[in-house]
């Protein structure tokens, strides 16, 4: 046996003479320990303020103004489903709505409306009467009206709706849906946002009915044929507002899930992947994981401070769309572009020997530097590489801004971007175990990692180049990616018997085939690198995004498949109502399309959509505006809050007397069959409200 002094001298050919290496692990495990608690510190904290968010806003919706978000006193005032009570009775072809108001508390009898649910009704405007008068109350928000106290009654005459559906075949036996918008305040001084609650009328029956469904559960937006309900964001907000605080969470996170999946995030895949495969050494899946938190956590937090400027001030903050500039974007795209040549070995990122001397010597004893860089990189990513604005994500932007309260704004952000972290938290973790050990494929991987951060910033200048450009830029990559694979190089001899160097140079050539296709197309003016060559195909010009007249060009598609037609491009509000008011003249409904450069949903659905033959034919009814907002200053934002909108896509209908069908309006990324399905009926409800005038 050895033995071992209590100073751990020993003879060198004992085992004691290696407990020296042995003790150093402890303390790199030591090391690692403190950053995970500093982890485990930073979720604690997270968990503790969205139990002060939950104590403070039990009901975000009554909020009145964005100071009380920061109140630790419980609220006074009754949420609005149970200081407004509605119940509905049947009389005849009338719906009857009353409403049960709590002390101290009234409706305003201007900020009353009805509409009807069903695309086919919705041209209509509902006629309602109210039995008796209210009384006149000097009001500090809206002067001198005419409020109800106690008690609130409307009379709704759907004989004008039955007579249409008659007309048609259709039986009302599966009822009517209703829309009852409404709108009350508090004599303790809070007014609530305008409330909407769905009714269902059931022909032959004269008891009282439940509402046909849960404040805000109203119709998605539908084309007619179909429920849209990805394209629905008013929907989603009122469903928001009739739910509690716990479900909402839950709701966030799981849209959050959904919206990883999206081409929103896409982008931030590379990034992620590029920073754990640049690490020295082959990471462990716990430095892996601790990488992939800080990027998501760095993400959250801008989200969650985005939704505390929104909870603030409402609608008109708009922090991404702000980031959205041909400066900012350059600036970043020139950084990925750095960061790519580093990745290729070109030259080193590093900052001078005094300074680097100086943080080796601290780095020795933590590694919380590095990962908080991590986190700057996800939150720069969250405002910059991620701008799309999605139909749930707007109708949870609405949701917030109706609130004002800014701390449980910033709680639904992040929440909602923790949801959107979780996959790529997995796709890092995974990926980091998944690495080889540290040898020359090191440099082979951060290769092709570079290539995809030079992917992501031509990416980003897509937002503010010309289309030909870009795809000029997407050629050059593809064509330099394909020589470095190995193109045109000669197959060595030991290629023989190995299918290894082969499948490069297979690989290769396909890529190099297919940037001159990219590079012939952005010579033709083309801007589509799924479909570079489409210009030789249909002799004819896309659509280009500023340009007073676009045609239409779908993928593969040749002239019988896409008809030509035209937008008006307009960019101030006076320009917009010139344009609606020449529809109003010519007779036709018009769309508005709400546009940037910067918003690849807007591309996709303009290169895709837009030009094929069942979409085209349809549009060739209506008068087409796009409201190019790319540079968005502040006339672009008016325009956006005129229709409280937060950013692009959205799709708008106007009928033939340029009236806003706003059960028609579409925000968000739609597919092809289902805004084919949508435009149908769009047309259907112009027709049917031409022939009842």
């Amino acid at each position: 046996m050895y033995s071992c002094t209590g100073d751990g001298s020993s003879d060198h050919s004992s085992p004691c003479a290696q407990s020296p290496k042995r003790t150093q692990r402890p303390r790199r495990n030591s090391r690692n320990m403190v950053t995970l608690k500093y982890i485990a510190g930073v979720l604690v904290l997270l968990l503790v303020m969205s139990q002060q968010a939950l104590s403070i806003a039990p009901f975000p919706s009554e909020s009145g103004s964005g100071t009380q978000a920061f109140s630790s006193e419980p609220s006074e005032f009754l949420p609005p489903q149970q200081a407004f009570r509605l119940r509905t009775t049947v009389d005849g072809a009338q719906l009857k709505a009353e409403w049960d108001i709590g002390a101290d508390y009234y409706l305003y009898r201007n900020r009353f409306d009805v509409s009807f649910t069903a695309p086919e009704l919705a041209h209509l405007d509902p006629n309602f009467s109210f039995p008796a008068d209210g009384k006149p109350k000097e009001d500090a928000y809206f002067g001198l009206v005419e409020v109800f106290y106690d008690k609130a009654e409307l009379s709704v005459d759907l004989e004008p709706a039955l007579e249409i559906l008659a007309s048609r075949g259709q039986s009302a036996d599966a009822g009517i849906e209703l829309a009852i918008t409404f709108q009350g305040c508090a004599e303790a001084g809070l007014c609530y946002p305008p409330q909407t609650e769905n009714a269902l009328y059931l022909a032959d029956t004269d008891t009282e009915q439940a509402n046909a469904a849960p404040p805000g559960e109203q119709s998605s937006v539908s084309g007619g044929a179909g429920e849209l309900d990805t394209a629905s964001a008013s929907s989603l907000a009122s469903i928001l507002q009739s739910e509690g605080t716990l479900f909402n969470l839950g709701l966030f996170f799981l849209l959050g899930i959904g919206l990883a999946f999206t081409p929103c995030v896409f982008p931030m895949i590379p990034i992620l992947s590029s920073i754990i495969a640049g690490q020295q050494n082959r990471p462990s899946t716990a430095r892996a994981f601790m990488l992939s938190l800080s990027y998501v956590l760095g993400m959250a937090i801008t989200y969650a401070m985005a939704g505390v400027v929104v909870g603030y001030f409402g609608a008109a903050a708009n922090i991404q769309s702000a980031m959205q500039n041909p400066v900012v974007l350059s600036v970043f795209s020139a950084i990925f572009v750095l960061l790519a040549l580093a990745m290729f070995g070109l030259f080193e990122l590093q900052l001078p020997a005094f300074v680097r001397d100086r943080l080796s010597s601290v780095s020795q004893k933590q590694s919380g530097g590095h990962l908080a860089s991590v986190a700057g990189m996800g939150a720069v990513s969250a405002l910059v590489v991620s701008p799309c604005v999605t139909a749930p994500l707007t109708g949870v932007l609405i949701y917030i801004s109706t609130t004002q309260n800014a701390l449980y704004g910033g709680l639904v952000l992040l929440v909602l971007a923790l949801g959107m972290g979780l996959p790529l938290i997995l796709l890092g973790t995974g990926g980091g175990k998944l690495l080889p050990k540290a040898g020359a494929w090191m440099n082979q991987v951060k290769g092709v990692f570079g290539v995809m951060l030079l992917g992501v910033a031509i990416w980003l200048l897509e937002r503010v180049l010309p289309g030909a450009v870009t795809l000029a830029l997407w050629g050059v990559l593809a064509g330099v990616s394909a020589v470095y694979l190995g193109a045109f190089d000669t197959l060595p001899a030991q290629a023989h018997g190995s299918g290894t160097f082969r499948l490069r140079k297979g690989l290769g050539l396909v890529l190099f085939i297919y940037s001159v296709t990219l590079l012939l197309g952005a010579a033709a003016g083309g801007n589509d690198p799924f479909s570079p060559l489409d210009r030789f195909a249909l002799g004819s010009r896309q659509i280009e995004p500023g340009s007073p007249v676009a045609s239409a060009a779908a993928d593969g598609s040749s002239p019988e498949r896409g008809a030509p037609f035209t937008f008006r491009i307009v960019k101030t509000q006076s320009e917009l109502d010139e344009a609606l008011a020449s529809a109003v003249r010519k007779g036709q409904p018009a769309m508005l399309d709400f546009y940037a450069d910067w918003c690849i949903s807007c591309k996709v659905m303009e290169r895709q959509v837009f030009p094929h033959p069942d979409v085209s034919s349809k549009l060739q009814a209506f008068t087409l505006i796009k409201a190019d907002i790319t540079e968005n200053d502040t006339e672009h934002k008016a325009m956006l809050d005129r229709y409280r909108l937060f950013g692009p896509p959205a799709l708008l209908f106007f009928n033939k007397r340029g009236v806003e069908l706003e059960g028609e309006r579409i925000v968000g990324e739609i597919g092809l069959e289902a805004f084919s399905l949508h435009l149908a009926g769009v047309l259907l409800t112009d027709s049917e409200l031409t022939a009842s005038r």
